[in-house]
């Protein structure tokens, strides 16, 4: 490996990549820390004992250490003579307790995960630093990465941050336009200000009931967490993801189901939803006596989280439309099921006329209910597996009962989803 190594060195490599396997600790030579004209080094499964003289890494623009022995002082007298490194991704090493990253004026990009390697502090100042990408699971961590004000981009993962953490270090980043927060399980009751922020994403935060954004520009909004409470200043979303993993128990389940669609009913006129099929499924005393929440939304996108559906999908079409009434465009997908998606394009009477009046199911409500008001409806179902096919079929409110129509495709789907599982299924074998 020396020798191979010396070749290389002495060839004048710009890249070096090593990567010995995980079955032995190779110790990597002092001349790694004085290649004066490298540009990037990854090493995998390494050690890097402390350099004996000063670092002369002057032209190393990415530094990525994966499950290589380092110790605090390493780390820091290595990055200490990069004075143009622009990316570090440092990625399970054992031995790292401190990550100092101070002076850097050319980092631009930082990746950090650690699980279980002992990782107890990072703090980070760079005036270019735009991405931080930290994941620390199973242990704590102290965080500070206020001091990187030109940061735009800010993933969390795992981290046992509090409430009072994160308004304090978002407040002190102006330009933050992205936000991830992923298995932050301290996390309960949480208030962000962030002018600039377009993009925020929360998942599997299970302690968290309850958020407050003032986002004047916030454009994405992805909620993979149950929440009690949310409440935000005018929000113009051009796309909300909204995923709900609890299952409803009862009818003040839906209460609070509905209470938080409602809170985006101005924000879009897109809305993706992933759920269990039973958490749309409102029962029908209540949607007698509720508005809908969503009466601006045009175009919904349902992922089912469940296994194929033991309700009719007319049912689930009905309980959907009732959600969004009025809905332009509708598409339902399993992502458990992987052979098939269903899209509804919908077109309905420009004015109500039922007999002469208005139908009872409509006098309460903010718009007339869609099965008195649609002209057509076309569906298309794309079956992905084995092959890509599409196949379209269209149906008009004069040809009959249209839920009676979807409710017969639907009974052939099942048909062909059944068996294209046991097909698949006897493939893979035992």
């Amino acid at each position: 490996m020396n020798r191979c190594l010396s070749y290389a060195f002495a060839s004048n490599v710009k890249e070096l990549k090593l990567d010995v396997g995980c079955c032995r600790i190779y110790n990597l030579p002092q001349i790694v820390f004085y290649l004066k004209s490298i540009y990037v080094l990854d090493f995998e499964f390494c050690k890097l004992e402390p350099p004996r003289s000063t670092v002369t890494l002057f032209s190393l623009r990415k530094l990525c250490l994966s499950f290589v022995h380092v110790d605090d002082e390493v780390i820091r007298d290595m990055v200490a003579g990069c004075p143009l490194i622009e990316y570090i991704n440092i990625n399970n090493c054992p031995g790292l307790k401190s990550l100092q990253l101070l002076g850097l004026n050319k980092l631009k990009e930082i990746k950090l995960d650690s699980n279980r390697c002992g990782l107890e502090r990072v703090y980070i100042n760079g005036v270019n630093v735009h991405s931080v990408d930290i994941k620390v699971y199973l242990e704590p961590c102290e965080v500070n990465v206020s001091s990187c004000k030109n940061l735009t981009h800010l993933r969390l993962d795992g981290l046992s941050i509090t409430d009072k953490w994160l308004y304090n270090q978002i407040s002190e980043l102006p330009f933050l336009e992205y936000l991830a927060l992923h298995y932050c399980m301290k996390l309960r009751s949480i208030n962000i200000s962030s002018p600039r922020l377009k993009e925020l994403v929360f998942e599997r935060c299970e302690e968290l009931v309850e958020f407050e954004l003032d986002t004047p520009n916030l454009s994405i909004f992805k909620c993979f967490n149950y929440v009690e409470s949310f409440s935000s200043n005018a929000l113009a979303l051009s796309q909300t993801l909204l995923c709900f993993i609890s299952h409803p128990v009862d009818n003040e389940w839906y209460l609070k189901f509905i209470k938080l669609l409602a809170r985006f009913n101005l924000c879009s006129n897109v809305l993706n939803l992933q759920c269990n099929h039973e958490a749309v499924l409102i029962p029908r005393e209540l949607r007698e006596i509720l508005c809908p929440p969503l009466t601006y939304h045009k175009h919904v996108s349902f992922s089912v989280l469940s296994e194929i559906l033991e309700v009719s999908l007319a049912n689930l079409v009905d309980c959907l439309l009732w959600i969004t009434p009025h809905a332009e465009t509708l598409s339902i997908e399993w992502p458990n099921i992987n052979f098939y998606e269903l899209s509804f394009q919908f077109s309905y009477k420009k004015k109500l006329t039922y007999e002469g009046e208005t139908p009872s199911c409509c006098q309460s409500l903010p718009l007339s209910c869609w099965k008195h008001c649609i002209k057509e409806v076309k569906i298309e179902c794309t079956e992905k597996y084995p092959i890509r096919q599409i196949n379209r079929e269209s149906f008009s409110s004069e040809d009959g009962d249209i839920m009676e129509k979807i409710n017969d495709l639907w009974k052939s789907l099942l048909d062909m989803m059944i068996l294209h599982s046991k097909i698949f299924a006897e493939y893979d074998g035992p």
